[in-house]
């Protein structure tokens, strides 16, 4: 081939390769654009959750469930959820359309005052099945829920260790998970105040110096607190410190 003819084929190289090193492509070797995921995107524009509500919400013996409705602004044809627990994520789920209701349960909920919380984003999915969640539009409500923690019950047996000295045994049932025993004795009339000790305590009485406190009447009182931190009712027994009590 003559040189005048192979000029305009390497004309048309250096061309392509300058642009190149320009930043510059051939159209087809453009990456196609990325689908949007979980992410603010221009799919997001406008959008909102428009009705969220807690229907209602409970507990029984561990176990928490509730319902409400939500909806979501035109555009938005879906819904993600989240649902927590005294502000721990116990739960994750996606449900399609512009409104309906959403559900949730779990189990392993302590007695006492929970707080629950559900949080919506509206989201976009496409024919091809693609989600976009629009996370810089959420919406939320709380609702705190309370089950009262079963109460302990307690009894109490005493019998008189020695002429001067009653030893009492303490017992509980119900609650829930172990239990802490306190005590407390009752001298000259006046309480000595509660302390932490075992199911079993000895207590004794005053030494006689006079005539009162040899006369004087010894009370001990028991209670519980549970794992939850639920106090049993008080018993207690008495006995009377008098010599002849032998």
């Amino acid at each position: 081939m003559r040189p005048s003819l192979l000029r305009p084929l390497v004309t048309a190289s250096l061309s392509g390769l300058l642009l190149a090193a320009c930043g510059g492509a051939p159209e087809e070797l453009v990456p196609a654009e990325e689908q949007p995921g979980t992410q603010q995107s221009a799919l997001c524009s406008g959008l909102s959750v428009t009705d969220l509500s807690i229907g209602g919400i409970s507990t029984w013996q561990g176990e928490m469930a509730g319902s409400g409705p939500w909806a979501v602004s035109t555009g938005a044809n879906a819904v993600r959820l989240e649902y927590y627990v005294d502000g721990a994520l116990r739960s994750i789920e996606d449900r399609t359309g512009g409104s309906g209701t959403w559900y949730f349960s779990t189990t392993g909920i302590a007695c006492g005052t929970r707080n629950f919380t559900v949080k919506a984003f509206p989201m976009v999915v496409d024919s091809a099945g693609n989600r976009t969640v629009c996370l810089d539009v959420p919406r939320s409500v709380s609702q705190a829920v309370t089950e009262a923690c079963p109460v302990p019950s307690v009894s109490m047996t005493c019998a008189r260790a020695t002429s001067t000295a009653m030893r009492c045994t303490g017992s509980a049932t119900g609650g829930s998970g172990s239990y802490t025993p306190y005590w407390q004795e009752w001298e000259y009339g006046y309480p000595l105040g509660w302390y932490s000790g075992a199911m079993i305590e000895t207590f004794f009485c005053p030494t006689p110096s006079t005539t009162a406190s040899a006369n004087t009447t010894k009370k001990a009182e028991f209670k519980v607190i549970d794992s939850n931190g639920t106090a049993s009712a008080v018993v207690s027994r008495s006995f009377s410190c008098r010599d002849d009590m032998k």
